[in-house]
């Protein structure tokens, strides 16, 4: 079985560094899943790596909103006004709120999927 190949994530990007071409390919199909595009990749000594470039944020006023497959992500500084746009979100595009509001790096987050599936 292949080993789970170690995913870096930066601001734009996503980099795979695996000894295992396999798992180098496993994890880019799970990256794509999310709306992630293979940028390239290669064979660096014994090394496969990867590189995908990740979907970028949608900005809506003070969110700050990702698309991940059938789950989005929303992010903003007052739990209030995240509250009314998450509720805002559900009545109108039949999301379930999944997790959340929790606080991480003093942003309030939502996390919102598919209704009728929870976790």
């Amino acid at each position: 079985s292949a080993m789970n190949a170690k995913i870096v994530h930066t601001d734009t990007h996503a980099i795979i560094p695996s000894n295992n071409r396999s798992a180098v390919q496993t994890a880019v199909v799970e990256l794509a899943r999310e709306g992630a595009k293979l940028a390239n990749i290669q064979l660096l000594g014994t090394m496969w790596i990867a590189s995908c470039e990740l979907p970028k944020p949608e900005q809506d006023g003070p969110f700050v909103i990702d698309r991940f497959g059938t789950h989005v992500i929303v992010r903003g500084d007052n739990q209030h006004q995240l509250m009314e746009k998450v509720r805002e979100m559900i009545a109108a595009d039949g999301y379930a709120l999944i997790s959340g509001p929790i606080i991480h790096e003093r942003l309030w987050i939502c996390v919102l999927g598919p209704a009728g599936k929870t976790r």
